[in-house]
């Protein structure tokens, strides 16, 4: 338990909880927990903030921004109380936390997912969205802004996993913040053309 990056060691215990996955096995490993995803994770995001604000100045890319271990089971039928993955949220703070443009960074024992965009609109985004997509388009619009991330790679829709060469080593946030680099004309766009205003 010597690494403070996230690393195999990280895998290897997300790969047990999901073996042991209650409150005595967990309690009874906190400390690797802490170990191997707590304290690696916080270093991880305090890592990417430079990186990630010098592109979107907006973003939350603090320890706010990490998923919490527990799972909210009070209306899923999977009772499991820990989720047996790392998930962080670095949305625009100029919207509430689910509410806005927002970079996704999920990591489990299969791979990594980077995403970009919004979660789901609220009904006056949602229509703002398709007025500004299909009738009054800025000069940057959607189109271009999503043919660069499609360009990279990346899908409108659907979730693919793969774990990059460089996981675990020094240079891990720079490889994420690039894998980044196609989202920012999308989530500049979002925010810019889909502001609701109350």
């Amino acid at each position: 338990m010597k690494s403070q990056n996230l690393d195999e060691s990280s895998l290897r215990f997300l790969k047990r909880l999901k073996r042991n996955n209650t409150r005595e096995w967990f309690d009874q490993n906190r400390e690797e927990y802490e170990a191997t995803i707590k304290i690696p994770v916080r270093k991880l995001v305090a890592e990417l903030r430079p990186l990630l604000l010098s592109r979107l100045p907006h973003l939350e890319v603090s320890p706010k921004s990490v998923y919490r271990i527990n799972r909210d089971t009070r209306f899923s039928d999977d009772k499991t109380p820990y989720k047996t993955w790392i998930g962080c949220l670095f949305w625009d703070r100029r919207f509430k936390r689910n509410e806005g443009p927002a970079l996704y960074l999920g990591l489990d024992p299969t791979g990594i997912a980077i995403g970009g965009g919004i979660w789901r609109f609220e009904p006056l985004q949602r229509a703002l969205f398709r007025e500004r997509v299909t009738t009054f388009p800025s000069e940057r619009t959607f189109a271009d802004a999503a043919s660069r991330a499609k360009r990279a790679g990346y899908k409108l829709l659907g979730r693919e996993l793969d774990m990059p060469s460089g996981f675990g080593g020094h240079r891990f946030a720079s490889q994420i913040a690039k894998l980044y680099e196609p989202c920012v004309p999308l989530m500049s766009w979002l925010a810019s053309e889909i502001r609701v205003r109350f």
